[in-house]
């Protein structure tokens, strides 16, 4: 089957998803970086779910459904600023 997920404002439920996917809905969730550093291979069939959209009722939620700590980091991020644009005629 081919990988999907389903996610609301309190949770998410997925089959046939890798760690990196996960990362990605989470990211989308907590509306900041999520970096996969799992080393987890494969796809899963999951589902989690939180109580409110604060950052530590997901994190709660993923640290109990899935076993997984969301762990806050200071990194530098790498930005690409784009000051002008010429369109080809």
């Amino acid at each position: 089957a081919k990988p999907h997920m389903r996610g609301s404002p309190n949770g998410l439920d997925a089959e046939g998803v890798t760690s990196r996917f996960l990362a990605g809905s989470l990211e989308r969730a907590l509306r900041k970086p999520v970096f996969d550093e799992t080393g987890v291979t494969g796809a899963f069939d999951f589902e989690v779910g939180w109580s409110s959209s604060s950052d530590e009722a997901i994190a709660a939620a993923v640290r109990k459904d899935l076993g997984l700590e969301l762990v806050p980091v200071r990194r530098p991020v790498r930005w690409l600023v784009v000051e002008s644009l010429q369109i080809p005629r």
